[in-house]
């Protein structure tokens, strides 16, 4: 799925912002805010919902090769961590909505396999 069709098929329950204008395709969804859990349990590939909207997400995030970051309850990052996930080519959205609001939406138009 890519992360246009799921702002599309949420958009009416969650609503996402690009924060740069990068869309990818994800396999997936992790939630969490406690880094070192996201790089232990975190798949490649997966989006991550978090309201952790500083660099060192973005560190995270690259290494663990996730397509794109969800940042829930109205967080934006700093002009830095926008510039390094653009560096590293990363999709950020922002919501108003909780993580977990956010995760059930995605959780319900994943396609199952």
């Amino acid at each position: 799925m890519t992360t246009q069709e799921l702002r599309s098929s949420i958009q009416d329950q969650i609503p996402l912002t690009s924060l740069n204008g990068i869309e990818s395709s994800f396999s997936g969804c992790y939630t969490g805010d406690l880094l070192s859990d996201v790089l232990a349990h975190a798949l490649p590939g997966q989006i991550l919902v978090t309201v952790q909207a500083h660099r060192n997400t973005i560190a995270v995030a690259k290494e663990k090769q996730l397509a794109a970051i969800i940042f829930c309850n109205g967080r934006q990052p700093s002009a830095e961590t926008l510039s390094m996930a653009e560096d590293c080519t990363l999709a950020l959205f922002a919501t108003p909505c909780t993580q977990f609001d956010t995760s059930a939406a995605i959780a319900r138009v994943m396609p199952r396999g």
